[in-house]
């Protein structure tokens, strides 16, 4: 049953992307969401619906005040690269509140689907833009094609995500619209030559459009649009030209084998992938693209263009030991002898001071009598793929612990009541309740201590998720801050005194009133105290201060204790994270509560940060806005109200 409750606990706070509406204004959006839109809370917060809209140029596919079921459609960052996502209400939406789903499709981006294109997107001479017939709209666009369309005053932010008749003035109703047609509606690729042309503005000018549909599936359906300039090797063919109509149409035909020639060889030029293609069995290089020379170069810098390479043995050039070299020749034998079709090997390469694995690809090339003649080698760079499968790895091992970590949490106060319980009940058989009234107390003390932290594992797991899902309220008051912490010392100072510890509190003002959120403040504020306490030395002191910064409060806790590794400080705040995993840690804790930590300080608009060093001790920065809230609403508090003590002895009821 516990496995059970972990299970579903924890798939509900790993939560998709989500933004939180009221009113049509954006009052939440949760990490996730601001990771996969590349804006920030402050760029988002309080704008509205349609706003959000616009800056993430859905506005041309959906409308989202209207949204009923689920809808795919394109999202772009701020960065404008384009997210295929699914966008649905969740069923917490009611009346004026809406949550809004959106979830990434997987394995959906262009650059890893038709890196081809990506890729020659960024070609200097190649105009090119890809097109969503799907959706209608342009997803990728370069400034050459642009330019070549004659709107160089135009940029990609003014037409990504829009309906090309929105960019390009009168399309609806020219060839190109009909091209566009044909195209999307009968998967055929087109070619045609456009002499001065009413979309050009350069007189004279002579180009090439090419568009070609990209079937991936029934729903994910493209054009990828490209123009190039022809008007040099026109200019070249004209001078030789003759008044004859066939040989127009040969001039013509050569153009186009021309254009396609250099299409393909600029495609090839562009690839993220090298590639190699040599004769056999000579292995001599015959041909190579930019991104082959640029890892060859890594290995020999004298190698610096094309020319340098041309004509070298290749197993000269990749600094292959006698085993690497004797594999690679097994493989291409293989090839010769038609066991395989193709064959592959792996090569470790340093390229920039970095260590990449390069898969390489043998893919034979037949001459006329059905012999291998060349080879042609395309090679992978696979090092993000093992790196990510060793991510893999590692986060199932960070998942088992976790596992084990909520499950030692669950099962330790468990234990120590059904001992307890055992006790107790051994008393009552032995009519010896009276004689062992002390141990008796002292056992009610035990299952008090740990029927609170069990309430304190419950409400920070279900407080996580339900932050993570945007409907934790805060209730914003305009307090005295410096009495809210001055209060919390007090509380907490039997208990602190009572592990031999010392907890001293100081402020540079008596009185700073700011808008927050008094009891999450004190929750707060707690957490850090307890595990100042966990970790401090015997006879250690706690430091707790606020200082007015005019237009921001700084709260610290610091202590004495054993302090944090350096390596350990970038994670202290992520969800579970704790420095010792193992389960005979010095402290207890569930690793939740800095994370929560971390949330509501972000709830209030700040900001909490920690410095650390092993044996001297942490300390815990907190910063809030010094802002008043002019009209504060109140709000039903999620958890129920309880006295300072009953507060006091949960946070610290992990603490043995």
């Amino acid at each position: 049953m516990v496995g059970f409750i972990l299970k579903y606990t924890l798939k509900k706070i790993f939560e998709n992307p989500f933004i939180h509406i009221k009113n049509n204004i954006i009052i939440y959006l949760n990490n996730s969401f601001l990771k996969l839109s590349g804006y920030s809370r402050d760029e988002l917060i309080g704008k509205s619906i349609s706003d959000l809209s616009s800056m993430l140029r859905l506005d041309s596919q959906i409308n989202m005040e209207h949204i009923e079921k689920e809808q795919s459609c394109y999202l772009f960052t701020k960065e404008l690269e384009p997210r295929e996502v699914t966008i649905s209400l969740s069923r917490h939406s009611t009346g004026n509140e809406k949550k809004y789903i959106i979830k990434e499709i997987s394995n959906s981006r262009i650059e890893s689907r038709l890196p081809f294109a990506a890729n020659l997107l960024k070609d200097n001479e190649i105009g090119m833009a890809f097109y969503s017939i799907t959706n209608k709209i342009l997803i990728k666009v370069n400034n050459n094609f642009l330019d070549f369309l004659g709107m160089p005053d135009k940029s990609n932010k003014d037409c990504i995500g829009r309906n090309p008749e929105k960019i390009f003035k009168g399309l609806n109703e020219g060839d190109l619209q009909w091209i566009f047609n044909n195209s999307a509606g009968h998967n055929q690729h087109y070619f045609s030559m456009m002499n001065k042309h009413q979309y050009i503005k350069r007189a004279g000018r002579e180009w090439a459009v090419s568009l070609v549909p990209v079937n991936l599936s029934e729903k994910e359906r493209y054009i990828v649009y490209t123009v190039y300039d022809l008007t040099d090797m026109c200019k070249n063919h004209k001078c030789n030209e003759v008044s004859v109509h066939s040989e127009k149409s040969m001039r013509d035909e050569h153009l186009l084998i021309r254009f396609q020639f250099d299409f393909i060889k600029k495609m090839i030029d562009n690839l993220e992938v090298g590639f190699v293609r040599y004769s056999y069995p000579e292995l001599k290089i015959m041909d190579i693209n930019n991104r082959a020379l640029k890892g060859i170069r890594s290995i020999n810098p004298a190698l610096c263009s094309t020319s340098s390479v041309i004509g070298k043995r290749l197993l000269g050039l990749l600094d292959f030991d006698s085993n690497e070299q004797a594999e690679f020749m097994m493989n291409l034998k293989n090839i010769k002898d038609k066991k395989v079709n193709c064959s592959f090997d792996y090569k470790k390469i340093v390229s920039e001071g970095e260590e990449r694995i390069i898969k390489l690809v043998h893919q034979p090339l037949l001459g006329l009598n059905n012999e291998i003649t060349e080879i042609a080698d395309v090679a992978i760079d696979v090092t993000e793929e093992f790196k990510t499968k060793k991510q893999m790895e590692k986060t199932i091992k960070i998942q088992e612990e976790l596992f084990a970590n909520i499950s030692h949490e669950f099962k330790t106060p468990l234990n120590v009541i059904y001992s307890t319980d055992q006790l107790l009940e051994l008393y009552l058989k032995n009519d010896s309740l009276e004689a062992n009234r002390d141990k008796i107390s002292a056992s009610v003390k035990i299952i008090k201590q740990n029927c609170f932290r069990f309430a304190k594992l419950i409400n920070n797991i279900m407080d996580l998720h339900t932050i993570e899902s945007g409907f934790y309220k805060l209730n914003f008051t305009n307090e005295n801050i410096v009495q809210v912490i001055e209060n919390v010392v007090q509380s907490s100072s039997k208990y602190i005194k009572e592990k031999g510890l010392n907890i001293i509190f100081d402020t540079n003002t008596e009185e700073k009133v700011i808008a927050c959120d008094a009891g999450n403040i004190e929750r707060i504020i707690l957490n850090l105290i307890s595990n100042a306490i966990k970790f401090s030395k015997p006879r250690g002191n706690i430091f707790v201060s606020v200082f007015d910064k005019l237009d921001t409060v700084e709260i610290t806790v610091e202590d004495n204790g054993i302090g944090i590794e350096k390596k350990h400080l970038d994670k202290i705040f992520g969800t579970f994270a704790q420095v010792d995993k193992s389960l005979s840690r010095n402290a207890e804790g569930s690793g939740i509560g800095l994370s929560l930590v971390k949330s509501i300080v972000e709830m209030h608009n700040g900001k909490v940060s920690v410095n650390s060093e092993i044996g001297t001790g942490s300390k815990f920065t907190i910063e809030l806005p010094a802002r008043i809230v002019e009209n504060p609403s109140i709000i039903e508090k999620t958890i129920p109200a309880s006295t300072k003590m009953h507060r006091v002895m949960v946070e610290f009821s992990d603490i043995y």
